[in-house]
């Protein structure tokens, strides 16, 4: 969705007043961040159910049910901003007043992404003195993940990559807040690196650290394997419970 957005932008170079492109870029740069989010907010249930629960403010399933939800929110206030200045061409009043809306949605979006982050933050905060404090038992596996140096390259990539998108969006609200055309909006440097590079760094370490990799305790196959490991474990044991057993009869006879 940012690929479009981007090169609609390109397009403007030439002819800022030109309609298509003009739409594509403010629609989809405004929207593509926003799944990018979800996805952050569904890997720190993954943590908190991989490390220790119980040192968590909300229940596992909860991050998702409730982060996801307010994230749609925001990105719903800045479609309607989005969409109202994509139809608003020369209509000034019409301008601001999108430009209000979008940058309604933002600063919501800034607040979600700021309580998620403090949230993450203290839970891993607790999870670490947890793992220094020797309380916690060698055998566990949320120990052995914390331990993990894939798992801790996983959760550094993460960590910067919240970081870009939360910068890249109060970037967007100081790019917003001067109205269309304010000398914010038209810095090109600004906007490649707060926009463009904080995105793509974000969108490219949560490619190259994938979850499946690094963090095999969200991936679906490793589940699917555990599953399919069960039953053949419990057969397993049951054919050898049942050779002791014949073994001691034969013994008694």
């Amino acid at each position: 969705m940012l690929s479009p957005g981007y090169a609609s932008r390109a397009m403007l170079h030439d002819n800022v007043w030109q309609d298509g492109p003009f739409k594509t870029q403010i629609v989809t740069i405004i929207l593509a961040p926003t799944c990018l989010c979800a996805g952050l907010y569904l890997t720190l249930k993954h943590i908190v159910l991989a490390l220790n629960p119980e040192f968590s403010r909300l229940k596992p399933r909860f991050y998702p049910w409730f982060f996801i939800p307010a994230d749609v929110s925001c990105l719903v206030i800045q479609a309607i901003g989005g969409s109202i200045a994509a139809t608003a061409t020369s209509d000034i009043a019409k301008l601001n007043h999108a430009n209000r809306t979008i940058i309604a949605g933002i600063v919501l979006q800034v607040v979600v992404l700021g309580f998620f982050g403090l949230l993450g933050g203290e839970y891993l905060w607790r999870v670490r003195r947890w793992a220094l404090s020797g309380q916690a038992p060698e055998g566990s596996s949320g120990l052995a993940v914390w331990r993990d140096k894939k798992f801790k390259l996983f959760l550094y990539a993460i960590f910067v990559t919240y970081v870009m998108f939360f910068g890249r969006c109060v970037y967007r609200i100081a790019e917003m807040a001067g109205g269309w055309g304010n000398h914010i909006m038209q810095d090109e440097p600004s906007f490649v690196v707060l926009e463009t590079f904080f995105i793509m760094i974000g969108s490219a370490l949560l490619a190259i650290f994938a979850p499946g990799v690094f963090f095999p305790q969200m991936s679906h196959s490793r589940a699917a394997a555990v599953k399919e490991e069960l039953p053949k474990a419990q057969t397993d044991n049951e054919f050898s419970g049942n050779e002791v057993a014949e073994k001691g009869v034969r013994s008694e006879e």
